[in-house]
């Protein structure tokens, strides 16, 4: 049977057939020109369409047979490993926040262990190189300047403890005071540190207990970077305490007015290119990828010529060696992007 081609598209109706699908009422949809002129042509068809909708949803739920299976519980021993460690991790953040210092991340501690923040101080600075156990903490790093003008630390020291046995009693006696060192130059580093260049010779005070009520001196100048520099890289440069500082660093950095300018610039780099694309999708296509792939070579160029000056800095190779291997994996990522991006932008 030859089609019949409607004249208008007003002329459109909808006619159902049987078809040969056995078991069901399923039809074919085929039309045909009726010469229906009026407005409700379209209403026609709609309505028509929805009705063989749902008998054809009405044949296939018929058709369905939902099984009906026994429900067992898999995976057992992973569900009591990931309750154990979900509870092991609950616990260590309870004691965490009941017992911990978030203190201990953004400050270093003085030979008492207390905190430089919590004594209203921000330097830590060793006035007796190299035992790191006498560690004091500073307002300001001392200077060139301050060495001119003679200017001294007081460094808290003690006697031995000395144990009497009398008649029914015993008497302990222990000898304090303070000796007076002379400070040597150095720069405040990472906002943690007084450092010393390697260069900068050193006094060395040997203290050792002479009585219970005095200490022998004996001086003698030493290099920095093997008196100081080398045995803070081995402690204070280790990784642990590499991770704590820049999880103190980063928890330090985030502040409200930081937050602030990060959502305020996210919204306008978000609208603006909406906006743009909204207007003209294909131009501003093309310059969101120019911009990502320029964005993306400079960061990461950046981050390349960081690595490559803080690899050979002394206060990085002390304090920080991580620094540069990270920020340095990082820039060769963000290189290879900005070349995709930028191979893409041309294609």
């Amino acid at each position: 049977m030859s089609p019949v081609v409607p004249q208008r598209a007003s002329d459109w109706h909808l006619a159902s057939a049987p078809t040969s699908s056995p078991g069901g009422p399923e039809r074919n949809m085929a039309y045909r020109a009726t010469g229906v002129a009026d407005g409700q042509g379209g209403g026609r068809v709609f309505g028509a369409v929805q009705e063989k909708r749902r008998e054809y949803g009405v044949w296939l739920g018929a058709q369905l047979v939902i099984a009906e299976a026994p429900r067992t519980c898999t995976n057992v021993a992973c569900c009591v490993l990931l309750s154990l460690l979900a509870s092991a991790a609950s616990v260590a953040c309870c004691m965490a926040w009941a017992f911990g210092d978030p203190r201990l991340l953004e400050s270093e501690v003085d030979f008492h262990a207390r905190t430089c923040m919590a004594q209203g101080l921000q330097y830590v600075y060793w006035p007796n190189p190299p035992e790191l156990s006498w560690a004091l903490c500073v307002a300001a790093c001392p200077s060139a300047v301050d060495v001119v003008n003679s200017k001294h630390v007081e460094l808290p020291l003690s006697g031995n403890l000395v144990v009497r046995r009398g008649q029914g009693n015993v008497e302990m006696s222990q000898a304090f005071w303070a000796a007076i060192l002379p400070v040597y130059p150095t720069t405040a580093v990472f906002d943690r540190f007084c450092l010393p260049s390697p260069s900068t010779p050193i006094i060395v005070q040997f203290l050792r207990p002479a009585d219970t009520k005095s200490w022998a001196r004996r001086e003698e100048f030493r290099n920095a970077s093997d008196v100081l520099l080398t045995p803070l890289e081995l402690e204070y440069g280790a990784t642990l305490p590499q991770v704590r500082r820049m999880v103190g660093d980063l928890r330090r950095g985030v502040k409200l007015d930081v937050v602030a300018s990060l959502i305020i610039v996210a919204a306008i780099t978000g609208v603006v290119p909406w906006l743009a694309i909204r207007t003209c999708p294909r131009c501003a296509s093309g310059a969101i990828v120019c911009v990502s792939a320029l964005a993306t070579l400079s960061a990461g160029w950046a981050l390349m010529a960081f690595a490559e000056q803080a690899k050979n800095d002394y206060r990085s190779i002390t304090l920080a060696s991580l620094s540069p291997a990270v920020a340095r994996a990082v820039g060769d990522v963000l290189v290879g992007m900005g070349i995709g991006l930028s191979v893409a932008a041309l294609c």
